[in-house]
């Protein structure tokens, strides 16, 4: 495992150390270096590769590296219903709406929320069950025998970006002596808002579906955040093409440069920005290893990665 980023004089990375199955610490050189740890374990590898002009983490002049990490709403809705639904025959999320998606000036909090299907399967339905109804014993066997005949809306709530959620570098060390990450995360009064709506109104289509008994269990997805993408260094972390503002030949890739969340799954948005950020690199060239000039032109469209006869004519036909 990668246990920090080394620094050169001239303020450009070098390479990283990282630790070999027996424990030993290597060094591995490099021309540019691409993070993708995610959420948490890229701003714990910059703050741990804190150094000299980098003493609160590297590429961290903005203090923004671990900052406004977000997670999602992810409350699950479960409905009983007459007849049987049988939930895990189809895929889990098949269908959704957005229709509560933005802001509303009629109601009292920005932004908004998904609803979209999910199909919990049995070892998890019961997890929700213990949580939502107290289910446990006898009564949990009797509320899975009925599994058959209950539905789950999935309700994915944007919580918004706060500077005091964080990641941090915690007294505590792992097995290879190195600080561990400490989280810290609260929910703020727009957050709490937005959640007891979005619950409230999915429990409401549920009912609306003609269910005998609803009930929700209350829980959260989808970390982001941490590393945060934006155009000005005094309060990001990185660029728009996931360049650090610090360090020239220093990038970082996953979900922790999002500077919102949104209400659906970031998987489709975290791929589009690798393809951005990996036509970035091709197209830069050597250029991104031994200069410190920022390009800021898009990367042209790559219609050669399409099949051939595909590029925009909607759906490929054999």
């Amino acid at each position: 495992m990668v246990s920090r980023i080394q620094l050169g004089n001239d303020r450009r990375v070098t390479g990283v150390s990282y630790l070999d199955a027996d424990g030993r610490e290597r060094f591995q050189k490099a021309k540019a270096v691409v993070v993708a740890g995610y959420a948490i374990e890229t701003p714990r590898l910059l703050l741990n590769s804190a150094c000299p002009g980098f003493e609160n983490g590297l590429a961290n002049s903005s203090d923004t590296v671990g900052r406004y990490l977000m997670a999602q709403a992810g409350n699950v809705v479960s409905g009983r219903f007459e007849e049987m639904v049988r939930m895990y025959k189809a895929p889990p999320a098949h269908a959704l709406t957005e229709e509560f998606y933005e802001t509303d000036p009629k109601r009292d909090f920005a932004r908004g929320f998904a609803i979209q299907t999910v199909g919990p399967l049995p070892i998890a339905f019961a997890k929700q069950m213990m949580t939502a109804k107290g289910a446990w014993g006898w009564g949990l066997r009797r509320v899975m025998m009925d599994y058959n005949h209950w539905a789950s809306f999935g309700f994915l709530g944007e919580i918004l970006p706060h500077a005091e959620n964080r990641v941090q570098l915690a007294e505590e060390k792992d097995a290879y002596g190195l600080p561990v990450a400490k989280v810290t995360f609260n929910l703020h009064e727009n957050d709490k808002k937005l959640i007891e709506f979005g619950k409230k109104k999915t429990m409401d289509v549920m009912w609306a579906a003609g269910a005998q008994e609803v009930v929700q269990e209350a829980r959260y997805a989808h970390l982001v955040g941490a590393a945060r993408m934006g155009s000005d260094p005094k309060s990001s972390v990185v660029d728009q093409f996931g360049r650090s503002h610090d360090v020239a030949n220093l990038f970082i890739c996953d979900g922790s440069i999002m500077p919102t969340q949104g209400s659906a799954n970031p998987g489709l948005t975290i791929m589009a920005l690798a393809a951005r950020i990996g036509d970035y690199l091709i197209e830069q060239g050597s250029r991104v290893f031994d200069s410190s000039v920022r390009e800021m032109n898009a990367p042209k469209i790559r219609r050669d990665l399409s099949p051939p006869d595909t590029w925009g004519h909607g759906m490929p036909t054999f």
